[in-house]
């Protein structure tokens, strides 16, 4: 962590004594005050800080899972709490991925409204789009004959795989073809293993461990529903604008998520999935097992999903947005630096 800190300072050091800059755009974690610290305040430049959720919930979700944390990760966690309230306090603009965690900031950290602006996130549409799942499931190397269902993602607490793999048993006795694609790694991927052996289903789920950001689509192409089981602990306090929903979506494929706030009116909007009580294998289990009860539900919600994704939530869409808060940022601190005494 010191070595990745002092990385990022050099950068910042050789970038600012050679420009300079109109905005400062940076994110809500224990690297994003190196930027206001190290040409924020050095220079006066505004900053700008995006929040996708809080560290307070996702720290106490990591202690419950893994408790024995050492000391460099209680030295990581003060870094993160810390260089969170700095941002906070600190930031010109506030951009909030949910409607949720707009509300969270101003009614618990008692940030002004009117530096608050909810932009929600989107899928790269150029990497996350439809394609053969024939060809996806030769080059995996998967059983063409199957059917899978595909998770993508950090396997962190809040993910809430364990009810994932508690439905595969359930799911498997409907439709013993069923496979599992659990795309990713983290924290949770140890405790998912041996769940499953326990369960007597490890033989059903590929853990693929890590992959290349340019490859996840092949697994999304190559399934027949893809799956984001949420808990509600951290979720439904802020809401959820999910990144793995939009590109799931952004492949065709039919979604089904935990009823969350957020997610629960974008499938709503969309029309690209369907939901389930969150922390409830079997109510997950149903729901998988009627999108693979039919196929022409799953081929209509895809389209309706990769066409409500391709119009409201592509990068390019959200960088316009975002592009315009930057702009308004950049003028008004430019009216401001030249007035009289600025």
């Amino acid at each position: 962590m010191l070595r990745l800190y002092w990385s990022i300072i050099r950068s910042l050091l050789r970038n600012n004594s050679s420009r300079r800059y109109d905005v400062i755009y940076t994110r809500n974690s224990c690297f994003g005050v190196l930027g206001d610290l190290f040409s924020g305040r050095l220079h006066g430049t505004p900053i700008i800080c995006e929040v996708n959720g809080l560290f307070r919930d996702e720290i106490r979700l990591l202690n419950h899972s893994k408790p024995s944390f050492g000391i460099s990760a209680r030295m990581n966690q003060t870094l993160c709490r810390v260089s969170e309230h700095y941002l906070l306090k600190r930031a010109d603009t506030i951009i909030a991925v949910t409607a949720g965690i707009k509300r969270h900031l101003i009614e618990e950290y008692g940030i002004d409204e009117k530096r608050v602006t909810v932009i929600e996130n989107g899928a790269n549409i150029e990497i996350f789009r439809p394609g053969d799942q024939g060809i996806a499931r030769k080059a995996l190397g998967l059983d063409p004959s199957a059917m899978y269902i595909c998770f993508t993602g950090n396997f962190a607490p809040w993910q809430g795989l364990p009810d994932l793999i508690r439905a595969v048993p359930q799911i498997c006795t409907m439709y013993p073809m069923a496979r599992f694609l659990l795309v990713g790694d983290g924290v949770m991927r140890e405790t998912c293993i041996e769940l499953a052996d326990k369960l007597g289903v490890g033989d059903r789920i590929y853990f693929t461990g890590r992959v290349a950001y340019k490859s996840v689509p092949i697994y999304v192409n190559a399934s027949d529903v893809c799956v984001a089981p949420f808990i509600k602990d951290r979720n439904d306090t802020i809401g959820l604008s999910p990144l793995k929903v939009y590109e799931y979506m952004g492949c065709g494929k039919p979604v089904v998520a935990s009823d969350i706030t957020g997610v629960r009116e974008l499938l709503k909007r969309s029309g690209g999935g369907i939901t389930a009580r969150p922390e409830d294998p079997e109510a997950l289990a149903s729901a998988v097992v009627s999108l693979l009860a039919d196929p022409e539900k799953r081929t209509q919600m895809g389209r309706a999903g990769c066409e409500y994704v391709r119009n409201n939530n592509t990068w390019e869409i959200v960088a316009r947005k975002v592009g315009e808060v930057c702009s308004a940022v950049a003028s008004r601190h430019g009216q401001q630096s030249r007035k009289p005494g600025g």
